[in-house]
Parts: C-alpha cells; sequence; structure tokens
C-alpha cells in the first residue's frame, strides 16, 4: 500500500475536458498551457512518494482533494465548483502511471474520490492492492 499527503497551495482547476486545444490549420490536438501547468504541479506535489517499484495487478485508489478554505467555507464542507471531480480523478490517474506509482491506470478497479474545503490544502492518495 502506498498513502502520502501532498501539500498544494492551489490544487489545479484546469482539466483535460477543459485543457485541450485543437490547432485549426492541422487538427492536432494539445494541451493547453493552463492544462499543462496543473500536470506539472501535479506531478511535483506527488513525485517525492513515488514507490521504488509500480504497484502492478488489480488497483484500488482513494484520493482526497483538499482545496484552501476561503469565504464562508467551513473545514470539510463539499467542494461543488469546478472542476468536476471526474476530471481532477483522470488528471491524478495519469500522473500516477507516468510516475510509475502504478504500471497502468487500467489496473484502477476500485476507486474513491472525495473534494472538500480544507486546511492544510493539497492532496491525500491511498494505492492498494486488490485482492480477490
Amino acid at each position: 500500500m502506498i498513502e502520502f499527503f501532498a501539500p498544494m497551495r492551489r490544487p489545479p482547476t484546469a482539466t483535460a475536458a477543459n485543457g485541450k486545444r485543437t490547432d485549426r490549420r492541422s487538427g492536432a490536438v494539445y494541451d493547453s498551457e493552463a492544462l499543462a501547468k496543473a500536470r506539472d504541479t501535479i506531478e511535483a506535489a506527488i513525485a517525492p512518494h513515488r514507490p521504488p517499484q509500480p504497484l502492478t495487478g488489480p488497483i484500488g485508489v482513494e484520493l482526497r482533494w483538499c482545496y484552501p478554505l476561503k469565504g464562508r467555507h467551513r473545514q470539510g464542507e463539499p467542494y461543488t465548483s469546478k472542476p468536476d471531480i471526474d476530471n481532477t480523478r483522470k488528471a491524478v490517474y495519469d500522473a500516477l502511471a507516468r510516475l510509475g506509482f502504478i504500471e497502468d491506470d487500467r489496473f484502477i478497479c476500485e476507486d474513491r474520490c472525495f473534494q472538500a474545503w480544507w486546511e492544510p490544502s493539497g492532496l491525500y492518495v491511498r494505492i492498494w492492492e486488490v485482492v480477490a
């Protein structure tokens, strides 16, 4: 099992759903500057926790996005603003695979994801091998 908290002053809000751009001339799809920065932020935050070997086989993942408290929000209050939870999940899964936490995100067969207003802000990650 791998478990850690990656502090982030402000978790990224750009995702593949709103960060892809298409070149009108060539039709090529590329990442916007905001999406590239979001990926870099996630990878920089989680990279120090990289295991010596990736987990393989069926994998379970729990993510808890902790957005910094502001305004009248209370500690632990569910975060219901953009980005959508499914889009933030995919960005982390891709980063986990690229950095060698897991062999491939296709092996994720169980997941839990939660977004809340929380201090300290950042991302809590727990990854485990699923045993049948």
